[in-house]
């Protein structure tokens, strides 16, 4: 059953640590996942509450921008290779028919 020692008197604006007893042998800490006092006067003085959420947010966001960059890279090496694509076409196109063009000259200039 739940005891509560928690005394009136010393009130302070920390939140009061909470522990629960197992089997007359084990002690664990119970806390707020809104509200975390972990690290306030237990041996960790540089933990800040919610700065693991605001550090967390910052790694999303860059890799959400990283992957925003990759991407668009991607896309312009897509657009490049098209270009470079239709380049190559039109090359071998005009190749094509520059080549049939002398042919038919060949041809005309061997029937004169």
């Amino acid at each position: 059953e739940p005891i509560n020692t928690f005394h009136g008197i010393h009130q302070t604006e920390d939140e009061p640590i909470r522990v629960s007893y197992h089997r007359n042998i084990h002690y664990n800490s119970v806390v707020n996942p809104n509200k975390a006092t972990i690290g306030v006067g237990l041996g960790l003085p540089a933990f800040k509450p919610g700065s693991a959420d605001q550090s967390l947010m910052k790694n999303a966001i860059k890799t959400s921008e990283e992957s925003w960059i990759e991407q668009q890279m991607l896309e312009d090496k897509k657009r490049a290779t098209d270009w470079e694509a239709t380049n190559e076409a039109i090359e071998e196109q005009v190749a094509r028919e520059s080549y049939l063009q002398w042919l038919r000259d060949q041809e005309k200039q061997a029937r004169q």
